[in-house]
């Protein structure tokens, strides 16, 4: 081992080998986790070890000292598996954004990182112009490491305006590839439209940026994992779990406002609108004079959307682009619940990419408000003679009435959708309790699944959801769920509302003689009886089918809890029974 020249020095050996040694500890072996076991200062020289493990410092101490150091565990130089690692070895590099140990590495290690062909792609990962711009300049005097559409990219990955506009600017230069193989990579294929990553284009094209700089912006990707740095990860869950609203949007959005301008400075390079940018910015902003920019949560991205549309159609790009970017902008708008009659009128005047009816489609299918159904109408009363719904969807309460008010949504469509059988698949569909309204008073009798009994009905009665909670008495109402398991589902859920709904839908002496006792019930009435509602209690026992039953469990359950208040009631009310 290398002489230590101070005690600092061998401070940090010591730190260095406490850290190895705490590690074996804990975890016994550090085989377990596919990481070399390593118990001296020199026998760590694996850079890619010392970046997987967060040793930074050591490695910056390392190159400081030129100690002995390796890229890459595969030495045979002419192996494909080589370059495979030193391309992601290089990536891992940059991607820390450590300028410094970027450029130490790249000093102590040149032929390995010009040995790579995507070097200068990779490159922009870490932001730096400098470092960009010293692998151009070493690439272009011997013609190697070409810089394909990649590297626009990644400069976006990497939240660098400056190295976007470097890119931009003088990308015409460099010699510009479709792209490596990297690009079947799922976090390279997110960036663009399918439609454009199988055109396999040979220059730098805005309309792939669509997707990564404008539709995720507004939460509207399927995929929100897989977004470019600066993009509140996961700020909204999947689409099957979150709790949509505008007032849940609207939030979110709040929280993530510096990321919105950013994106906005970075528009003109995206559709190459630099020389444009003060006329349309002028076009965009009068559009849009009716919203508040001071909300710029809501201003912003709606300003991003529409600058990006405008910059397609003067471009002369596709229909089928513009078509796409054209929904996308009115359903940004109907969720962002934007009621704007200069908005509006834009967008009902985007013909040239999509039919008349897939506009007004687009708007009503967007969890629509009430407001913006109307003004809707008010611009175009034709609507409400034109287009008719030919299948329910996801609508709040008062615009599912307003629509069977007008006649877009008929009850022949609703009760042939749902009057012969409803089942828990069917939920996503049934979010309004108008719906169920509508089809008792149809006398439609949807079959009924025992599925239904226990977990099931329990979880339908969660009191944050009303349109669950519906669903539940509908059931109830068509006697195609047994009252009590209605009621014991509702009481686990302790849901007391939905509760006294379904008690006032049934006879009160009503008892389910078909039905058996379960663990649900007993569940049900250790719950009641917890919360100490002896009228409740009451009510639930009485749609026991066996009043044996449920007088002998009870007092086992007061006495657990001990509930002796409650006990004294129960032998008070039903003294005449035979208590166990």
């Amino acid at each position: 081992m290398s002489n230590y020249n101070n005690e600092d020095d061998k401070l940090k050996m010591m730190t260095f080998k406490r850290v190895i040694h705490m590690s074996v500890e804990r975890i016994g072996t550090l085989a377990l986790i596919h990481i070399p076991i390593i118990y001296k200062y020199e026998n760590a020289i694996e850079v890619q070890w010392m970046l997987s493990n967060g040793y930074t410092t050591l490695l910056h101490y390392k190159l400081d000292r030129d100690d002995t150091l390796r890229m890459g565990s595969v030495l045979d130089e002419s192996s494909d598996n080589r370059i495979i690692e030193l391309r992601q070895l290089i990536q891992d590099i940059f991607k820390t954004k450590d300028i410094a140990l970027s450029v130490k590495l790249f000093n102590r290690f040149k032929t390995e990182f010009l040995q790579v062909d995507n070097c200068i792609d990779l490159a922009c990962f870490s932001g730096s112009l400098d470092v960009v711009k010293l692998l151009v300049s070493l690439s272009t005097s011997n013609n190697s490491n070409p810089i394909t559409r990649d590297a626009l990219e990644n400069a976006f990955y990497s939240g660098s305006l400056e190295l976007v506009q470097y890119l931009d600017k003088f990308i015409d230069i460099f010699q510009v590839y479709r792209g490596t193989t990297s690009n079947t990579n799922v976090n390279q294929r997110i960036l663009k439209s399918y439609h454009t990553f199988a055109l396999e284009q040979s220059t730098i094209e805005p309309t792939k940026f669509i997707n990564n700089f404008i539709i995720p912006v507004l939460f509207l990707n399927t995929e929100p994992s897989h977004i470019i740095q600066g993009y509140p990860l996961l700020a909204i869950p999947n689409n099957n779990s979150y709790n949509w609203s505008i007032e849940n949007m609207h939030k979110e959005l709040k929280n993530n406002e510096s990321y919105f301008l950013k994106v906005c400075q970075a528009l003109p390079w995206i559709f190459q609108q630099q020389d444009n940018i003060n006329i349309l910015d002028t076009q965009v902003r009068t559009i849009m004079k009716e919203i508040d920019c001071n909300n710029r949560h809501i201003y912003q991205p709606i300003y991003n959307m529409i600058f990006g549309y405008e910059s397609l159609l003067q471009n002369n790009h596709s229909l089928e682009t513009i078509g796409l970017v054209h929904n996308q902008l009115i359903k940004s708008v109907v969720r962002l619940g934007v009621v704007s009659r200069l908005v509006f009128m834009y967008l009902l005047g985007g013909g040239q990419s999509i039919s008349k009816l897939e506009q007004i489609a687009s708007f009503i299918h967007q969890h629509i408000t009430l407001d913006q159904l109307k003004l809707l109408l008010q611009l175009d009363p034709s609507i409400a003679t034109s287009f008719r719904i030919t299948k329910p969807e996801c609508f709040e309460e008062d615009v599912f009435l307003y629509l069977l008010e007008i006649g877009i949504l008929t009850e022949e469509v609703v009760i042939g959708q749902w009057k012969t059988s409803i089942s828990i698949g069917d939920l996503p569909s049934i979010r309004f309790g108008i719906l169920a309204m509508t089809l008792i008073q149809a006398g439609g009798h949807p079959s009924y699944h025992q599925s239904y009994q226990h977990s099931n009905l329990t979880d339908l009665c969660r009191s944050n959801n009303h349109y669950n909670n519906q669903l539940v008495l509908y059931l109830v109402e068509s006697k195609k769920c047994c009252v009590l398991y209605a009621l014991g589902a509702a009481i686990r859920a302790a849901n007391y509302r939905l509760f006294d709904q379904i008690a006032a839908l049934s006879s009160e002496n009503e008892q389910n003689t078909q039905y058996p006792m379960t663990s649900g019930v007993d569940k049900a009435l250790q719950s009641i009886i917890g919360v100490n509602d002896f009228d409740r209690f009451g009510v639930f026992i009485n749609h026991i089918n066996d009043n044996l039953y449920s007088t002998a469990v009870s007092p086992k359950f007061c006495l657990r809890y001990g509930r002796t208040w409650f006990l004294g009631k129960i032998i008070f009310k039903y003294q005449s029974l035979p208590l166990h």
